[in-house]
């Protein structure tokens, strides 16, 4: 009798298993993505034109120009670090200006600026080339020729020559890069530079003027702030040949077997 119940309840047990839905089990699958192609090392050179502002009042048509080489670095999804270098010159020259207001006095200057900057770049779109910068640099003017008229104890007098200046800037740019192959992209950049102290031997435009700066000991000018910098539109052509491994999204999806 009790093997006859043994045999029954191991029947029902197997039937209860048979008739039970099958349980299933799933293996999570990864895959990777590159958010944006332009986040990605590579170096970069731009030519720009430069339009100084300052103490000298400047013409619209007289520009600079500049070569920048640059290098960057992909640190996220949406940023690269970039370390550049430019070299370039600039000039203004206020005199045609001040003659129609009928003034005597007038400045100008031609001088040679080398700036290495350091910055970052931020796309913000999934996949567009539209680009935000923003960034620091240090200025090294060469003014290679100024010269500066002025009213003095009501006579006309001037003093001309060559100086120096080191500038701290700020920079904020924006633009817009295209892909044209696997490696190869070009951009144009709208940026703007703008030094954060105006005063002696700290200036674009050797103004002001301390008095070691001139064979005549006069000092020209007042300290300040926020006052030279210049307006940069450029083209970029750049070289790209690795991408973020770290910034890629991992996309995650599960196989049932």
């Amino acid at each position: 009798m009790l093997k006859k119940v043994r045999h029954i309840a191991l029947l029902s047990l197997c039937a209860m298993l048979l008739s039970a839905p099958a349980v299933s089990a799933k293996r999570a699958v990864y895959s990777y993505t590159q958010r944006n192609y332009f986040v990605s090392q590579g170096v970069s050179l731009s030519a720009n034109a430069l339009y100084y502002f300052g103490d000298v009042d400047n013409e619209f048509w007289r520009l600079g120009g500049s070569l920048a080489f640059a290098y960057t670095m992909p640190v996220s999804r949406h940023c690269n670090l970039r370390y550049s270098l430019m070299g370039g010159a600039l000039q203004a020259d206020n005199e045609a200006n001040f003659r129609r207001r009928g003034r005597e006095d007038f400045r100008r200057f031609n001088s040679i600026v080398l700036q290495p900057a350091f910055g970052v770049e931020i796309y913000p779109c999934p996949q567009a080339g539209f680009v935000l910068y923003a960034g620091v640099a240090v200025t090294g003017s060469y003014i290679t020729n100024y010269t500066f008229r002025y009213k003095q104890g009501g006579a006309m007098d001037e003093v001309s020559g060559s100086t120096y200046g080191i500038l701290p800037m700020v920079q904020v740019g924006l633009g817009y890069h295209w892909r044209l192959s696997d490696s190869w992209t070009l951009g144009v950049d709208l940026m703007l530079q703008e030094g954060l102290v105006d005063r002696h031997y700290m200036n674009l435009d050797a103004y002001p003027m301390a008095a070691s700066q001139n064979d005549k000991g006069v000092e020209l000018g007042s300290p300040g702030f926020w006052n030279d910098g210049w307006y940069q539109l450029g083209l970029t052509v750049s070289y790209r040949w690795k991408t973020c491994g770290r910034c890629r999204i991992l996309n995650n999806y599960y196989v049932t077997y």
